[in-house]
């Protein structure tokens, strides 16, 4: 009987446990947002099919920066090109970061980064990175047109995160305030 009421008991518990939660609300009025996942695919496409084969040291890869960096500088940004090498297996590579900055009230700053290299096992790294690449773009469009962001964002499009992240790694040890 004892176990009877415990399993009764048991069941009773995850019964309730599993009753559907409450769904909430949107606090937002979806229609406001920008973010058009259309538009991102979008750039997606164009960035893509413009630089396939576009790993680490590559021709296309050098391209796809110096058109990254043309396309933030449209949009308003101030961007620079940090140009550095490694060497993999006894081989210099060039590599470069692209660092563009949305100057905002306050010099705080919100880092966002995707990379721009692929992996040489794919031919046009759509969804590494490419998909990262777009929405950067995208969201830099966006925040282009906004007032004064409160912090100073920072968009880098970086190199290398196929041989460990360097690109990402370059740009933390060159940043001008390492506690940041």
């Amino acid at each position: 009987m004892q176990r009877f009421v415990t399993l009764v008991g048991l069941a009773s518990l995850l019964l309730a446990a599993c009753s559907s939660a409450p769904q909430p609300t949107a606090v937002y009025d979806p229609a406001s947002l920008r973010f058009s996942g259309e538009q991102a695919f979008e750039i997606e496409a164009d960035f893509v099919q413009q630089f396939p084969n576009r790993d680490s040291g590559q021709p296309n890869n050098e391209r796809a920066a110096a058109w990254l960096m043309a396309e933030f500088t449209r949009l308003g940004w101030a961007c620079r090109l940090d140009e550095w090498e490694t060497i993999n297996y006894s081989r210099s590579i060039p590599l470069r970061n692209v660092v563009c900055e949305l100057r905002g009230e306050s010099p705080r700053e919100i880092l966002v980064v995707a990379h721009h290299d692929q992996s040489p096992d794919t031919i046009q790294g759509a969804d590494n990175d490419g998909s990262g690449i777009a929405i950067l773009l995208h969201l830099a469009e966006i925040f282009a047109a906004e007032p004064t962001p409160k912090y100073t964002l920072v968009f880098a499009s970086v190199d290398a995160e196929e041989y460990g992240m360097l690109g990402t790694r370059r740009y933390i040890q060159t940043h001008a305030d390492t506690t940041q």
